[in-house]
């Protein structure tokens, strides 16, 4: 892998060692899931479920991005998505619009790197 596109990614908040190491080394498996994130609507879905105050059905779209995140090793977004999970779990919905701002922030540093592949 390129070092700048390495350090691109890893700036982004991407765990590439211990995502390589989970694609067994194999940069092109990697690319292609990277590519079909950038591709993937769940971010967009989430967004309107939560701007119009859907919170029941904020758990199945987060836990799908949760569990995307934590395989392609975006950090930051996992956390955001896993904290999104564990609030809709509890039934405990005021911070959704604060967590979604938090992920907004984070999603365009990864699609901005994929962009780059």
């Amino acid at each position: 892998m390129d070092e700048i596109l390495k350090k691109d990614m890893i700036d982004a908040g991407i765990n590439v060692d211990e995502t390589m190491n989970r694609f067994m080394n194999n940069e092109a498996l990697l690319m292609k899931f990277l590519k079909k994130f950038a591709d993937d609507d769940n971010m967009n879905a989430l967004g309107t479920i939560i701007a119009s105050k859907n919170y029941q059905e904020v758990l199945p779209v987060a836990h799908t991005l949760k569990g995307v995140c934590g395989n392609l090793g975006f950090t930051n977004l996992y956390d955001i998505f896993s904290n999104m999970c564990q609030e809709c779990r509890k039934e405990r919905f005021d911070d959704m619009d604060r967590l979604f701002a938090e992920a907004k922030k984070e999603y365009p540093k990864i699609i901005a790197v994929i962009q780059k592949l």
